[in-house]
């Protein structure tokens, strides 16, 4: 098939470039012309890389980018992402009458409900999202697919360092990973939460806490976190702005702890760091034992968390502070992600969705 995948995004990088570029390769791999409409920047250029035609779209103004799509070389399906590559996909299907496949990733309606007649199928991430569009949005049940997001198969590679070779000198590491925005202001108030259980159940080590990306709310984050650590003399935080994207998960293996939501708590979980799961919709605890099915269930709290309890932190700190108990959570984080959240099942998810919608 000739694929058409529009993707709005708004951060230089983050979980959903991933997405997109994983999804391109993907369908390249299985024998498909794949063409993205990006943003310039590094998600287009690892859109190249992968071997995707790249059609580069400033998401502020793109209807002259779209006429021209529209009225150009028909495409088999229009595999639309989100929001304003949404609108993209039903305009340009307005003129190229096509096959169209929304996705979701989040947990929103993008009032579906207005235009859910114009496309032929959707894909959500999880069970929870294609509840929301079958009970709140009236979607007939056959037409939403689950293809869950998934961790590059390499991630699973790195080696499961122990408590006492990741606290070197009496230091140890604690990343936050994420676009510094609004709805992950939640991830701020988590991080605060284990720089006080860290004083309390461990305050002989000097934890470097780095934060990973950007964002407009880089500022007040900063402020709020050097304001905050003023009581914990053994606390220092560092805002490294975005890394490469390669950086990432080598600095979330060597780091005692992370703070992350959706895919990036996955993909710290699957290269063997034990994180707090926080997100969109709230905070759901140390993603071990009871906790790490609560996470798994709502992409790791990006999602609404309803009628689980989630064991408090300080409980779970006392037990994993133990260099067992810490080795016990990483087996288990990473034989998790593994089983349920790989890019090779997730990917095969992905296409059989797409191959039903194609036929």
């Amino acid at each position: 098939m000739r694929i058409l995948l529009p993707a709005y995004t708004v951060a230089e990088w983050g979980g959903l470039h991933e997405y997109v570029v994983g999804a391109a390769a993907t369908l390249l791999e299985r024998g498909h012309d794949v063409t993205l409409v990006v943003r310039d920047g590094l998600v287009a250029e690892k859109g190249e890389e992968v071997g995707a035609r790249v059609i580069r779209v400033d998401w502020t103004d793109w209807t002259a980018v779209a006429e021209e799509v529209r009225n150009g070389p028909r495409y088999d399906m229009v595999f639309a992402q989100p929001f304003e590559s949404r609108k993209f996909a039903l305009f340009v299907n307005e003129v190229m009458k096509t096959k169209v496949v929304a996705m979701f990733h989040g947990f929103h309606h993008d009032f579906v409900y207005t235009w859910q007649h114009l496309v032929d199928g959707f894909l959500v991430t999880t069970e929870q999202i294609g509840d929301l569009l079958v009970d709140l949005c009236r979607i007939e049940p056959e037409r939403v697919h689950v293809a869950p997001n998934g961790v590059d198969m390499d991630r699973f590679e790195y080696p499961l360092l122990g408590l006492d070779e990741k606290i070197v000198d009496g230091h140890g590491s604690i990343v936050m990973a994420s676009r510094i925005d609004k709805d992950k202001r939640s991830q701020v108030r988590a991080l605060k939460l284990l720089i006080s259980g860290l004083f309390h159940q461990a305050r002989h080590i000097h934890w470097d806490i780095e934060i990973l990306g950007d964002g407009p709310e880089r500022n007040r984050v900063d402020r709020e976190l050097a304001n905050y650590i003023v009581d914990y003399p053994n606390v220092s935080v560092v805002m490294r702005g975005w890394v490469p994207a390669d950086d990432v998960p080598r600095l979330m293996n060597k780091a005692v702890f992370s703070v992350s939501a959706g895919r990036g708590a996955m993909q710290s979980l699957a290269v063997g760091t034990p994180c707090l799961a926080a997100g969109a919709r709230g905070i759901a605890g140390l993603q071990v034992g009871p906790n790490l099915d609560v996470g798994v269930w709502s992409n790791f709290a990006d999602y609404p968390i309803v009628g689980r309890k989630i064991v408090d932190l300080e409980t779970d700190l006392e037990r994993i502070l133990i260099p067992e108990a810490y080795a016990d959570a990483q087996v288990e984080g990473r034989s998790r992600i593994l089983a349920d959240r790989s890019q090779q099942n997730a990917a095969a998810m992905m296409v059989n969705a797409l191959t039903v919608f194609a036929s």
